[in-house]
């Protein structure tokens, strides 16, 4: 879901990490997931997985959407935020930094799992 975007073109990678110690450690996708968004405004995003054939053995995953790049022309892009007692949010600057978590807070976002 994305609550604002004004750009034209945004690229989005879709991430799914097995966790340890209540971070996101190993990844679980064998290929990258990118998701190429056209048209401004706020829009439903909906990612298909089922061609990746993943296989999760624990019930504790993260799903991460990470911005990878976008139109010229364009300042925002905002995914909603909630705040559930019992939700954590995880959030870093860049890939290549450390996890920064923020309790009682959750993106918006469904997973559709089947056994």
């Amino acid at each position: 879901m994305l609550s604002a975007n004004d750009f034209d073109t945004v690229q989005l990678r879709i991430n799914v990490y097995q966790l340890r110690n209540g971070e996101p450690s190993a990844p679980l996708l064998q290929q990258p997931i990118y998701k190429q968004i056209v048209g401004k405004g706020a829009r439903r995003v909906q990612v298909n997985l089922r061609d990746t054939n993943l296989f999760v053995d624990d019930n504790a995953v993260a799903v991460t959407v990470e911005w990878v790049s976008h139109s010229r022309h364009g300042k925002q892009l905002a995914l909603p935020l909630l705040m559930p007692a019992f939700a954590t949010h995880l959030y870093r600057y860049g890939a290549a930094n450390h996890w920064k978590r923020f309790p009682s807070m959750s993106t918006t976002m469904e997973l559709r799992v089947r056994y």
